[in-house]
């Protein structure tokens, strides 16, 4: 019998699933435990593609009535952007601002790449345009995903 681990991108069942859930949910209930827990789980249902796990942990997340903090967030950017919920990711990026949470390239550049795999060539533009007022240095990546968007939209 295989042994799940927690970063196995392999195809997995719902009982496989289960087990790592439970291993990574632990117990205690401080803050952070809370929420090092919370960005296990909705990574692991990122991983997996799983659009439902990953909103049915963001809302039981958000139940508990603690705020999420840098690494929740981009860790949820990330795992609905996986899934294919860009509008979601966007949504998560505008709430760190509004609740003063430091946005990092990795949340910006996560928010770009959702968008990315999901055609929104003028998002894109917004969250890069974004990241250049907030003085954040593009890369490279970031700059082929512009150049990219450009191209798509025939604006080159």
């Amino acid at each position: 019998k295989r042994e799940p681990k927690l970063n196995d991108c392999s195809p997995k069942n719902d009982s496989e699933i289960k087990t790592e859930m439970s291993a990574v949910s632990g117990k205690g209930h401080s803050p952070q435990r809370s929420l090092k827990r919370y960005t296990s789980m909705i990574s692991l249902n990122g991983q997996h593609r799983d659009l439902s796990g990953v909103q049915k942990v963001w809302n039981d997340f958000l139940s508990e009535q603690v705020e999420p903090d840098l690494y929740l967030y981009n860790a949820a950017i990330g795992a609905f952007g996986k899934c294919g919920d860009w509008k979601m990711a966007v949504s998560l990026l505008k709430d760190m601002k509004a609740k003063s949470v430091k946005r990092t390239i990795f949340s910006f550049t996560s928010t770009m790449i959702a968008c990315e795999k999901q055609k929104q060539w003028d998002e894109i533009l917004k969250i890069w345009a974004e990241m250049k007022d907030g003085c954040l240095a593009t890369g490279s990546y970031a700059n082929r995903m512009i150049l990219n968007a450009f191209v798509n939209m025939e604006k080159w």
